[in-house]
């Protein structure tokens, strides 16, 4: 039918899973092959716009799987389960871009999201039984988590405007990051400046910068 896929994966039981987007990007599909047979696990459906996050993480237990989605108007954390017809959503209040890691001997999701503010990104737990969520650093800018596949361990990429990155290593569970890497601009360089602005539209405000080369003549 002249779909799109956008991702195709395996199932805990070793099936073939995928995601079938049609045509008009207004239907996502996320569906498991049984005998050749696409049968759906999770739909999503948008008059306008589908927008894709990513194949689902499934749990341990082999029933449950955790996806992100705009369904309710606002990209956020869900968690499924397609036998019982379940689905929870699990974060509101802030736009998710990404599940990082899930820590299930804690009960806990790690999300990338626009945090404290739709300026910053950090990463949050998220209880997988809901309640509010806990940032794993503070401070404006952007704070990216390679989290590593036991939930536990990570490598963090802290930077901002006007700072390069650094980078350290630490652990979910506490305790005080590790420097691996600093960053620091060369001496005696100009970088030239930014601003951060906002455009007015139909729609409210949208967030934009401006970055001027150095010796920036208006």
């Amino acid at each position: 039918n002249d779909d799109y896929l956008p991702w195709v994966g395996w199932t805990p039981d070793g099936g073939v899973a995928a995601a079938i987007l049609d045509r008009s990007q207004q239907r996502l599909r996320y569906v498991a092959f049984v005998r050749r047979t696409a049968v759906a696990l999770i739909i999503e459906k948008d008059a306008k716009w589908v927008d894709v996050h990513g194949p689902p993480r499934w749990l341990n237990d082999k029933r449950r799987l955790l996806f992100v989605s705009d369904r309710d108007g606002q990209s956020s954390l869900y968690l499924a389960d397609p036998r019982a017809g379940r689905v929870a959503r699990l974060t509101r209040g802030f736009a998710v871009s990404a599940l990082a890691g899930v820590d299930e001997r804690r009960h806990l999701a790690y999300v990338q999201a626009a945090f404290p503010t739709r300026r910053d990104s950090t990463v949050l737990a998220v209880a997988l039984g809901g309640g509010a969520p806990r940032p794993l650093t503070s401070g404006s800018g952007t704070h990216a988590f390679f989290i590593a596949p036991n939930g536990r361990d990570f490598v963090r990429a802290d930077s901002a405007f006007g700072v390069p990155p650094d980078f350290t290593l630490g652990s979910t569970a506490g305790g005080d990051p590790i420097p691996l890497v600093r960053c620091t601009l060369p001496a005696g360089r100009d970088f030239g400046g930014f601003e951060l602005i906002q455009i007015g539209s139909p729609a409210g405000k949208l967030d934009a910068w401006i970055i001027r080369p150095p010796n920036f003549d208006p």
